[in-house]
């Protein structure tokens, strides 16, 4: 998986790349009660945590204590990140490319 791969909902998150990387970086295959756990945590993010800019990825970041804001940030189109968050998405990318190829 590449940064050019991501395919965004309209709320400017891809939520299929994300849950692949959990799974990858995190060995989710064996725990459905935890993916759902994410999967309603993503749900709820999205149609509540858009007030700003980052908000989406601060909110999902302190929701779920494994993961920090530059990966999910990571996932996030441009449009819905400030220019930090912008600058973190990209350093992850630059951090986790060994891992994504995989993916």
């Amino acid at each position: 998986m590449k940064k050019d791969d991501l395919k965004f909902t309209d709320k400017g998150f891809d939520r299929g790349a994300f849950m692949q990387y959990m799974e990858k970086s995190f060995n989710l295959t064996d725990f459905g009660f935890t993916r759902e756990l994410i999967g309603n945590v993503l749900s709820y993010a999205e149609e509540h945590e858009h007030v700003s800019k980052d908000m989406f990825a601060y909110f999902v970041a302190d929701i779920i204590p494994e993961i920090d804001f530059r990966e999910v940030c990571g996932f996030c189109e441009d449009s819905i990140l400030t220019s930090n968050g912008i600058y973190e998405k990209n350093r992850f990318w630059e951090e986790k490319a060994a891992l994504l190829k995989e993916m």
